[in-house]
């Protein structure tokens, strides 16, 4: 096998897979089919999440008939701190039903038609967090009225009920409700998530297409040919390369949308979270991370068969790293403050999805970010070198399957 190795150029050559792997994958209908779907789905997440949010935010219009009851007001307007509730008065038991059947109103407070107590009127299932306020408010004028009687003022029973509190604080200021415990952090924290489920989606498929594609050359022996004219380590990063490019525009083109449609329906607002998103750029930056690991990974398995019925059997061991990677964060949302979810983060690959998400909840910053993206590339360096030497030993391999360990001893004796 000769080449002309004063005119053979390895950049050249990688552009030219580059570019053919990259051109193999954008006439292939299934990745503009889930790239669509994706993209339908994440703008009917957020006009539905917006649309949710406008009903969350409009405040519970409450009816009441004659005198407006003093639960009633102490849960309306300015003075409750609980769901958003307003009242209005009707002069008559008929105006106020007239009302609420034509949906002025979601309900009428009014006292209870047979016995004592009160009751809330509604033509459907009424709002929980309402109905809880006014229990609640109900339930503390009954019993400041009852302890009227002996003697003991208002004031005095919140200072009894304040004495016996007992609240949780801690130094760094960090929530015991995981995740999604600070309101501050719960909205870049959900759609972290999301981006990580795009980001292992995105590597599972694309890292796939590499090992795929190799095993097609091998069995039409294409790659024959090939390696011919272009050393095997130039065809392995021009195949990386031109199917990372794509996957990476198609992940660009997702965290475009999605940040777009942030803005444009001020779901953040709607919902009272806050969303910071500059975990859009650290998910990308480890997208290309966590691709470029698995996808040496996909590409040394498949150079280990010659056949794609065989391949199940090499690719279980990646995937079920990837598997790992993946549910390590969600597995870990309760307990994001922990010591393993911490130490983790900065452990390849797993940090790929877990240093996203420290950073969403602030346990890290950007020093952070980057160390650990350092961390993860210097693994992928060496997992590169070995899977590149196990490519270059088994890529013109035929017939049976190769086994991890037998193309590991081969590397350590080559």
């Amino acid at each position: 096998m000769s080449r002309p190795t004063d005119t053979y150029s390895s950049t050249a050559a990688i552009r030219l897979i580059a570019a053919r792997e990259a051109r193999a994958v954008l006439t292939r209908k299934s990745v503009w089919v889930t790239l669509v779907i994706m993209l339908v789905a994440v703008l009917g997440g957020l006009g539905w999440g917006a649309w949710q949010g406008s009903k969350e935010n409009a405040p519970q219009v409450i009816g009441y008939v004659g005198a407006e009851p003093a639960a009633l007001a102490a849960v309306t307007g300015d003075n409750g701190d609980g769901p958003a509730m307003e009242s209005v008065g009707y002069p008559d038991r008929d105006t106020a039903l007239a009302a609420l059947s034509d949906g002025d109103i979601a309900a009428i407070y009014r006292p209870a038609e047979s016995g004592p107590g009160w009751e809330l009127v509604s033509e459907s299932s009424v709002d929980t967090d309402s109905l809880t306020a006014l229990r609640a408010a109900q339930a503390a004028i009954a019993r400041d009225g009852f302890l009227t009687e002996f003697g003991i003022s208002g004031e005095q029973v919140a200072e009894i009920t304040t004495a016996g509190t007992v609240t949780t604080v801690r130094v760094d200021g960090g929530s015991d409700d995981g995740a999604f415990g600070d309101p501050r952090t719960a909205g870049t924290v959900m759609v972290t998530l999301i981006g990580l489920g795009v980001l292992v989606m995105s590597v599972m498929m694309f890292a796939i297409t590499i090992g795929s594609a190799v095993i097609e050359e091998k069995s039409s022996r294409v790659v024959e040919l090939m390696v011919a004219t272009v050393r095997p380590l130039d065809l392995l990063w021009g195949k990386i390369i031109g199917v990372g490019g794509v996957g990476l525009a198609f992940v660009a083109t997702l965290f475009a949308v999605t940040a777009a449609g942030i803005g444009f329906t001020g779901i953040g607002e709607r919902f009272d979270v806050e969303i910071d998103l500059t975990v859009l750029p650290v998910l990308l930056l480890f997208y290309v991370l966590g691709y470029l690991f698995f996808s040496v990974l996909y590409a040394a398995a498949g150079s280990l068969v010659s056949r794609m019925e065989d391949f199940q059997g090499v690719q279980t061991p990646v995937i079920l790293l990837l598997m790992a990677v993946m549910y390590v964060p969600f597995f870990g949302l309760t307990q994001v403050d922990s010591t393993f979810m911490r130490v983790v983060a900065w452990v390849p690959p797993f940090s790929s999805s877990t240093i996203p998400l420290q950073y969403a909840v602030g346990n890290v910053g950007v020093g952070g970010v980057l160390g650990a993206a350092l961390i993860l590339a210097l693994a992928t360096a060496v997992t590169s070198w070995l899977a590149a030497r196990i490519y270059r030993s088994s890529i013109l391999h035929t017939g049976s399957p190769v086994g991890w360990l037998k193309a590991l001893r081969g590397v350590r004796r080559g």
